[in-house]
C-alpha cells in the first residue's frame, strides 16, 4: 500500500514499511494533539511525517500528515486540549447560589465550576475549505465550538472566535463569505490565503472558551489576534 501526496509542491510517495524504518531508531517527542502508533510507539504526526520524508518539520501540517498515515493503514490518536478553567461572567451568575428572597451575599465556599475542554480537530488549509469544503472536512454541523486561523509557521493567530453553528460560522462566514464575518472579509483582503491554516474545536462552553483563548494569546503576545476586535 502506498500513499502519493504533495507538500509545498514537492511530490512524495510513501510505504508503510519505509516510514517503519525511518522511524525505528528515532525518538518520539512528546505528543500534544495528534498521534500516530508506529513500531508500539506513538509520535506526533508531524514529527512522523518529516523523519519520513526528510524535511523540516514545519512544513507539515497535521491534517496531511494524519490523512496520510490512515492512508497506510497506522492508527491515529487525537488528546482533547484543555485550557485553563474559567468562567464567564454570564456562567457564573447561573451558577451561584442565591439566596432565598432577592440577590444578597452569597458564599463561594461550594461553587463548582463546570471543565472547560475543547475537542480540536486538526488543522486544515484555507484554500481547501475554498474548493472542497465540505467533501474532505468533518466540519460538525449545529454544533458550538471555537475556531483559529492562521499561518502555519506561527502560533499567533489572525482571528479567534466562537460560534453556536460551526459550519455555518466557519465554512461559510470565515471561508466563503457567503455571510457575514467582518475577520473574514479582512483576511480575504489582506492576508495570503495560500499560507493560512483554520482549525475548530468542539466545546460545551463556547464562551468561556473564546474568552480563555484571547487570554492566553494577549498573555503571550501582548494583543488580541490580529483580526479579532473585541474579546
Amino acid at each position: 500500500m502506498e500513499s502519493h501526496f504533495t507538500v509545498k509542491g514537492q511530490q512524495f510517495v510513501l510505504t508503510a514499511e519505509e516510514v517503519e524504518a525511518a522511524l525505528r531508531d528515532v525518538e518520539p517527542q512528546k505528543v500534544r494533539i495528534h498521534g500516530v502508533e508506529i513500531g508500539g510507539r506513538v509520535f506526533p504526526v508531524r514529527q512522523a511525517l518529516a523523519v519520513a520524508c526528510g524535511i523540516d518539520v514545519k512544513l507539515c501540517f497535521p491534517h496531511v500528515a494524519s490523512r496520510v498515515f490512515r492512508q497506510l493503514g497506522f492508527r491515529i490518536s487525537s488528546k482533547p486540549s484543555r485550557p485553563r478553567v474559567s468562567m464567564t461572567l454570564h456562567e457564573l451568575h447561573k451558577a451561584l447560589p442565591h439566596r432565598e428572597k432577592g440577590f444578597g451575599p452569597t458564599s463561594f465556599e461550594n461553587l463548582e465550576l463546570p471543565p472547560l475542554v475543547i475537542q480540536w480537530f486538526p488543522w486544515e488549509r484555507w484554500e481547501d475549505l475554498v474548493e472542497y469544503g465540505e467533501a474532505i472536512v468533518d466540519l460538525p454541523g449545529i454544533k458550538s465550538g471555537v475556531y483559529e486561523a492562521g499561518y502555519g509557521h506561527s502560533q499567533e493567530r489572525l482571528t479567534i472566535g466562537r460560534a453556536n453553528n460551526l459550519r455555518l460560522r466557519v465554512l461559510h462566514g470565515l471561508i466563503r463569505g457567503t455571510s457575514q464575518h467582518t475577520a473574514g472579509r479582512e483576511i480575504r483582503k489582506h492576508e495570503d490565503l495560500s499560507r493560512v491554516c483554520v482549525r475548530w474545536g468542539l466545546t460545551r462552553r463556547p464562551a468561556a472558551a473564546e474568552e480563555e483563548l484571547h487570554r492566553l494569546h494577549i498573555e503571550k503576545w501582548g494583543r488580541l489576534p490580529k483580526y479579532t476586535v473585541r474579546t
